[in-house]
């Protein structure tokens, strides 16, 4: 059911995963956590591998974020 829901919605689980992990990932930085942090709390089992996801994302490393 969940499946054709989001189909009907031209959306997927991982898709919407990626859209609140990015949203949180951008609230927890400003708020002044630390990348390391951030990756962990999101569920990433490597601060690289959030960093690769955030530059996919926003098109720069987390940690210019604070930077912009």
């Amino acid at each position: 059911t969940l499946h054709r829901r989001l189909a009907a919605e031209h959306t997927s689980f991982r898709t919407l995963l990626e859209e609140v992990r990015e949203t949180l990932a951008v609230e927890l930085l400003e708020s002044g956590l630390t990348v390391e942090e951030v990756a962990r709390r999101l569920g990433y089992s490597e601060t690289a591998a959030f960093t690769h996801a955030f530059t996919r994302w926003r098109g720069h490393p987390p940690s210019r974020l604070g930077r912009r």
